[in-house]
């Protein structure tokens, strides 16, 4: 009888330790469905010399569209003089048919509302309303090193308009040009800068920066504490 009790109980705990195994290796993958979330909140950015990517993001109940200062360098004039000068980006999304097939390209001229050079982040609102329907919100940590963690972005442009490459967080603090920035093995290309890096539940840890050079590339980018602290901070000029 006693024997019986003791089948069980190691049945019972062999069962128990599976089940808990296979839902952190489930939880561990990234759902296709946060990937189309977020697909969906990410775009092109198109200025007179430069294409780079960004992201319409939902942040103290306000949104805003978010990418990085250098993308839009070039085009800058009047930018940091006040807010609502016309600044000559047009954001660009596919858009498809009722069977998922591409048919061709939207766009959106974007409005300034704050620009830093020395943080490299610019943030716009987008004059086309039908652009923010779909948001992505801010993470509430960082990741941890090693964490699973994927990125959205437009390398070379409208052409790779929204590409999906999956990685780890790699590493933390890396300070380059006097600017910190954290650091994936996800593959980032040109184009890339300003897309967003996401954890797996599709929430926003940090924007695409730049990428390391040699033979082995690490995408370097800006964690989502410096993008907070901006955005406190032009809230509460409004304010």
């Amino acid at each position: 009888m006693g024997n019986k009790i003791s089948l069980n109980i190691i049945i019972c705990v062999v069962f128990g330790l599976f089940v808990v195994f296979s839902n952190i290796g489930y939880a561990s993958e990234i759902s296709p469905r946060i990937i189309l979330k977020v697909s969906k909140a990410s775009y092109s950015v198109d200025t007179k010399t430069r294409a780079g990517s960004g992201e319409v993001i939902l942040y103290s109940n306000k949104i805003f569209f978010v990418t990085c200062a250098h993308v839009c360098r070039d085009d800058k004039d009047g930018v940091e003089a006040t807010n609502g000068v016309l600044h000559q980006i047009s954001t660009l999304r596919p858009y498809t048919d009722e069977n998922n097939q591409h048919i061709g390209y939207d766009s959106s001229f974007a409005v300034i509302l704050f620009y830093s050079e020395k943080n490299d982040l610019a943030i716009y609102e987008l004059l086309r309303k039908e652009f923010t329907n779909d948001v992505v919100e801010l993470a509430e940590r960082a990741p941890q090193l090693g964490e699973k963690i994927f990125m959205c972005s437009s390398p070379h442009g409208i052409t790779l308009v929204n590409s999906i490459t999956i990685g780890t967080a790699s590493g933390f603090g890396r300070s380059v040009d006097n600017v910190t920035l954290d650091q994936t093995d996800a593959i980032a290309d040109v184009g890339s800068s300003g897309g967003g890096v996401y954890n797996r539940t599709g929430k926003l840890i940090g924007i695409i920066d730049s990428i390391t050079q040699g033979n082995n590339t690490f995408t370097l980018y800006i964690p989502v504490k410096r993008l907070k602290h901006i955005l406190d901070v032009y809230i509460e000029k409004l304010n």
